[in-house]
């Protein structure tokens, strides 16, 4: 836990050199440890209450010179007893955004 609070504090004191920049963060651990539901319900309610936040961070698109669209946020997501929830809901995320 020590190791992910230094990480946080670092993360978040380099987004405060990108101003405007949208930021989000989820602690897994915090959310499931006392839940009732299916870890892979949980998940895929967390991934959709996201998806409108997310999609307003939109994409970097950068095909072209200049880039045609800047993305202008981060999702962080954490859980510090395990990676495998973290990118299960990262896979998630992406599904969603990417279907939308």
């Amino acid at each position: 836990r020590e190791t992910e609070g230094a990480l946080t504090e670092a993360f978040e004191e380099q987004l405060s050199l990108c101003p405007g920049l949208k930021y989000k963060h989820l602690d897994l651990h915090a959310q499931v440890t006392d839940s009732n539901l299916a870890l892979d319900d949980q998940l895929d309610g967390f991934s959709r209450r996201l998806s409108q936040e997310i999609q307003a961070f939109g994409y970097l698109d950068g095909t072209r010179k200049p880039p045609q669209k800047l993305q202008c946020g981060v999702l962080r997501t954490s859980c510090f007893d395990c990676l495998d929830r973290t990118n299960m809901l990262q896979q998630q995320v992406v599904w969603l955004w990417l279907a939308s």
